[in-house]
Order: C-alpha cells, then sequence, then structure tokens
C-alpha cells in the first residue's frame, strides 16, 4: 500500500487536549502543594513553642512603718532610681525623729503590680512593686515531645510570631537545657491528662521582629549540626 504523509494535528486541537487531559491534573497537584505549605507554614502545630522573656525587679521595703504615698502607679513607666513610694518609719526610742523612707526603683521598666495602699501597715522585706523591664532580653524556647531532631547551641532558627499576620525572623540558639522538664502553664494543652515535658533552650532576640516581654511564638529549626 502506498503511504500517505501524516495529516498534522491543528494547534487548536493539541490545546484543547491540554486543557482537558493535562491542565486539571497541573491544576490539582499545584492547589495540593500550596495547601500542604500553608498548612506547614500557618496552621499545623508545632513541636517547638517560646515565650519572651525580660528581667523582673522589685521594689522592698528596707523598713517596717506606713506607707506614707505612692509616687508610681499600675503600668507606669520608671526610671532607674526614680522614687516609687515613701514610708514613715516607726517612731525611734528616746524620741529621736525619724526621716521618711524613700523607695526607689532597682531598675527601668513598667510596673506590673502594686501589693499596697497608701495608709497601710508595711512590714520591712515587703515587696511593694513588681517591675519588668519593657526590653526584651531572651526567648525561653520549649522542645515538646516528640522531639526529633535537637538543636544544638549555634544553630539558626525561625523565630515566628502569632496571630493574623504572622511574621518571623531567623535568630540562633544561645544554649540548650541539660534535660526535659515540665512544661509552663501557659504550654500545657488543656485537655491533657499528663503532664507535659518540654526541653527548654534559650534563643537570642531577632533583629528587626517587633515582639514583647510575655509574647507567646512559634519556633522553626532552620539547620542542625
Amino acid at each position: 500500500m502506498p503511504e500517505y504523509p501524516t495529516i498534522p494535528t491543528p494547534l487548536w486541537i493539541r490545546w484543547r487536549q491540554f486543557r482537558t487531559q493535562a491542565l486539571p491534573f497541573l491544576i490539582f497537584a499545584g492547589v495540593v502543594l500550596a495547601v500542604a505549605y500553608l498548612w506547614n507554614r500557618e496552621i499545623a502545630p508545632t513541636h517547638m513553642v517560646g515565650e519572651v522573656y525580660a528581667p523582673v525587679s522589685e521594689a522592698i521595703a528596707p523598713e517596717a512603718g506606713i506607707l506614707t504615698s505612692l509616687k508610681k502607679g499600675l503600668y507606669e513607666e520608671v526610671e532607674a532610681g526614680e522614687i516609687i513610694a515613701r514610708i514613715e518609719p516607726l517612731p525611734a526610742e528616746f524620741g529621736i525623729p525619724t526621716q521618711p523612707i524613700e523607695v526607689r526603683a532597682p531598675t527601668a521598666g513598667i510596673i506590673t503590680a502594686l501589693s499596697s495602699q497608701p495608709g497601710t501597715f508595711i512590714q520591712a522585706g515587703t515587696v511593694l512593686a513588681t517591675i519588668r523591664s519593657n526590653q526584651p532580653e531572651y526567648i525561653v524556647g520549649y522542645i515538646l515531645q516528640p522531639a526529633g531532631n535537637l538543636p544544638q547551641a549555634g544553630d539558626s532558627i525561625e523565630v515566628v510570631t502569632r496571630g493574623g499576620q504572622r511574621q518571623s525572623a531567623l535568630s540562633t540558639v544561645r544554649s540548650i537545657g541539660p534535660q526535659f522538664e515540665p512544661l509552663g502553664p501557659a504550654f500545657q494543652h488543656p485537655f491533657s491528662e499528663t503532664e507535659e515535658r518540654a526541653l527548654p533552650i534559650l534563643i537570642d532576640i531577632p533583629p528587626g521582629l517587633s515582639i514583647l516581654p510575655g509574647e507567646r511564638i512559634d519556633l522553626r529549626i532552620i539547620e542542625t549540626r
């Protein structure tokens, strides 16, 4: 039989075949990959959580007496050495007059707790005010079980904020705790029947990431040695 030349398939037919056969599969595969990425990135729980830590100090009454005044209120900012309260000490023996005692802030920060009101009697050693620094010092991370690969000091780690618009930045693991310890109440699952434990780690504050003391965050290991 004589051989006839092959009739070329028109481009519009090839395009229709591609749209009806290959294109739906490619779109489906792309959607699956995108959903998996977003789930792991934004929704799926992580085995590493953390809390931003800032130093806490206390203003303590050096002597017993009557708290005559408070110079600072709750959530007000104070400087180191600034007067927080004044105490009228107990009358001295032999008629020697007493001088009011000034209680000063040991460090700068925000007053987060006041224990007494003016006019009350204060024992020596009473904590009058709790002051938390408004500058975060480091992040305390917790590696939950199952832990998998454990990071080492010097490893890179991603710090991810929680909330609607999650932000992230790279940081470095400063040190690793020696053992698994009970997880803090803020991170315990509400319906867990057993006490959860985690390995604590210290992480440097990443530059350029806006985080507040006490804020809870998620952590992701970038690389391990």
